[in-house]
C-alpha cells in the first residue's frame, strides 16, 4: 500500500492507515487483515485484490468502501470470516470462489444483489438471504457445498442454474423460500366472536379454495390456514413460517368423515 508508515518508525499509527488511498497486495503470506478497516481513506478495492493469499483467515473491510471489483478473495483457500461494509449493495462476482473454509456467512442489511458465481466451489453450507436482498444471479451458488438456505427476501425469480452442481443441495435440510411474490394484499375481518358476518366468512373461504392463506385466532393464538387438499397451499405455509418440512401439520375437519375424504 502507498502511504504507510510516513516516519519510518517501524510502525504503522491510525493516521497513517487512513491516508492510504490505494490497496496493493504483495504478501501472499499474509494471515490476518483485521486492521483494514482503519485505512479508512480507501474507497475502492479492485478486482483479484486479495486473490491467491492462501494464508489468509480474516479480513474486516472499512465502512469508507464503496466499491468493490470481482473476484476479490477468490483463491483465499483458509479463509474464514469476511466483515463487509455497512453501505455496501452488491456483493460482486467470484467474491468468495473457491474459498473452502467459508462456511457461513452473513448478508448485511445493505447488500440488495448476490452476483454471479460470488460463492462457487466454496465450502458454504448454511446461508440466510436476508428481506433486503432482491436479486440473485446466475450460478451463485454453483459448486459450493449449500446445505441449508432460508431466502426471506423479496426475490422474484431466482435463476435454475442458481444452485448449479451444489453437492449439499441433495441432501438439504432446510431450504425455504419466503415472499418470492412482490407484494401480498391483504384483507382484515374484524369480529366480536359472536356475530359473524358470512358474506366476509365466505370471502376467507373463497381464499383457501384458491390456495392462499388465512390467519385465524384460536383459544391460545393466532392460526395460519390453508386448504389442506392442496399441496401447493400447504408449502406456502412452511414457507411463510418457516417452519421445517418434517414437521406436520393439523389439519381441522367440520366433521369426523371429512377426515376419511
Amino acid at each position: 500500500s502507498k502511504g504507510i508508515d510516513t516516519n519510518d518508525d517501524g510502525e504503522i499509527s491510525y493516521n497513517e492507515a487512513a491516508s492510504v488511498s490505494e490497496l496493493i497486495i504483495s504478501d501472499e503470506n499474509l494471515r490476518s487483515f483485521k486492521e483494514f478497516q482503519y485505512f479508512t481513506g480507501i474507497t475502492e478495492i479492485p478486482a483479484n485484490a486479495f486473490d491467491g493469499c492462501t494464508s489468509l483467515t480474516s479480513v474486516k473491510i472499512p465502512n469508507s468502501v464503496t466499491k468493490m471489483g470481482y473476484g476479490i478473495f477468490a483463491g483465499c483457500t483458509n479463509l474464514e470470516s469476511v466483515e463487509l461494509p455497512e453501505n455496501i449493495n452488491y456483493i460482486p462476482s467470484r467474491f468468495f470462489a473457491n474459498c473452502e473454509k467459508i462456511t457461513s456467512f452473513e448478508i448485511p442489511e445493505t447488500v440488495t444483489k448476490i452476483g454471479s458465481n460470488v460463492f462457487e466451489n466454496s465450502g458454504l453450507t448454511t446461508l440466510v438471504v436476508p428481506d433486503n436482498v432482491t436479486e440473485i444471479a446466475e450460478r451463485a451458488f454453483e459448486k459450493s457445498k449449500l446445505k441449508s438456505i432460508v431466502i426471506e427476501g423479496s426475490i422474484k425469480e431466482i435463476p435454475e442454474n442458481a444452485f448449479l452442481n451444489t453437492s449439499g443441495c441433495a441432501s438439504c435440510s432446510k431450504l425455504y423460500i419466503h415472499k418470492l411474490e412482490p407484494s401480498i394484499n391483504t384483507k382484515i375481518i374484524k369480529t366480536d366472536g359472536i356475530s359473524i358476518d358470512k358474506n366476509e366468512l365466505n370471502i376467507a373461504a373463497q381464499i383457501l379454495r384458491t390456495g392462499g392463506l388465512v390467519v385465524f385466532p384460536t383459544e391460545t393464538v393466532y392460526g395460519l390456514g390453508a386448504c389442506a387438499t392442496s399441496s401447493d397451499a400447504a408449502k406456502k405455509i412452511y414457507a411463510a413460517k418457516g417452519r421445517p418440512s418434517d414437521n406436520p401439520l393439523i389439519i381441522h375437519v367440520a366433521d369426523p368423515l371429512d377426515a376419511e375424504k
